[in-house]
């Protein structure tokens, strides 16, 4: 069935009054978060032949592993960027009330100014508490642009611009420098286009404590000959039943027009 998770809407008022005198009396709205079980499953089939050849002592546990690594992936990409169709949960992209920075008439290049606003949104809705779970997800050519970007060290300056950051590899290492978890998932495209831009890409800052995963039972996995048994196969199967939802929409940012080249 489905699952419902309280959230509250609007909160109720407390006020300053004089001893004696009567306490005003307001009401607190609250909604629910309804997840529903969604299936997500895939099967593979594969040769006895080519099974007893792959040169690995457990066959079953290794396609096991793989399996659910691409489930981790495609659960990834659902939380994201999920329709809210065809059975799809409705990813934070597709959420309706999320934030949104814009960078320019064509797109442009992710700079520190567009983080700084990305957070301010939140804090701008009341939706930035200090025990949130706070990170930027984000393209990895997105990234790569920000590392990579320079800047002017003074008004003349026409070569030789200085780096934005201190020159840094990986963000990991951009993550110390800006004190924020920064995460990369292809999930989030570099294919959108925007006026003249084409190649735009798409970041998210969110207090990723406000997105909700429900998991009914557990990862099934399944093998079986039988329907396979004319042509010497064997079948691999998972299913995870499971759904995502946000608490609340303002708890989310999305920047959807980042230069990646």
């Amino acid at each position: 069935g489905n699952l419902e998770i309280p959230k509250v809407i609007t909160t109720y008022s407390l006020t300053s009054r004089a001893e004696g005198t009567t306490t005003t009396e307001t009401e607190a709205a609250f909604g629910e978060l309804v997840l529903s079980e969604k299936e997500v499953s895939g099967i593979v089939t594969l040769t006895k032949k080519l099974m007893r050849n792959v040169g690995v002592p457990s066959f079953d546990a290794w396609i096991k592993n793989r399996m659910l690594a691409d489930l981790a992936i495609k659960l990834d990409s659902l939380a994201l960027r999920g329709s809210g169709s065809s059975n799809e949960p409705t990813g934070v992209v597709n959420q309706s009330g999320i934030n949104e920075v814009e960078i320019g008439t064509n797109g442009g290049n992710l700079e520190w100014e567009h983080l700084v606003d990305m957070r301010y949104k939140l804090a701008e809705d009341n939706a930035h508490p200090a025990d949130g779970k706070y990170a930027i997800v984000s393209n990895p050519l997105v990234i790569k642009q920000l590392i990579k970007q320079r800047i002017h060290q003074f008004s003349a300056q026409t070569t030789n611009f200085g780096y934005q950051f201190a020159p840094i590899l990986t963000p990991e290492a951009l993550s110390r420098v800006l004190g924020l978890s920064i995460f990369e998932t292809n999930n989030l495209v570099a294919t959108l286009t925007k006026g003249s831009g084409t190649s735009l890409g798409e970041t998210i800052y969110a207090n990723w404590a406000e997105l909700l995963w429900a998991l009914w039972g557990t990862f099934e996995f399944a093998v079986s000959d039988h329907a396979y048994f004319t042509t010497n196969k064997t079948g691999f199967r998972l299913v995870a039943n499971v759904d995502f939802g946000v608490r609340h929409a303002e708890s989310f940012c999305l920047i959807n027009d980042a230069a990646t080249a």
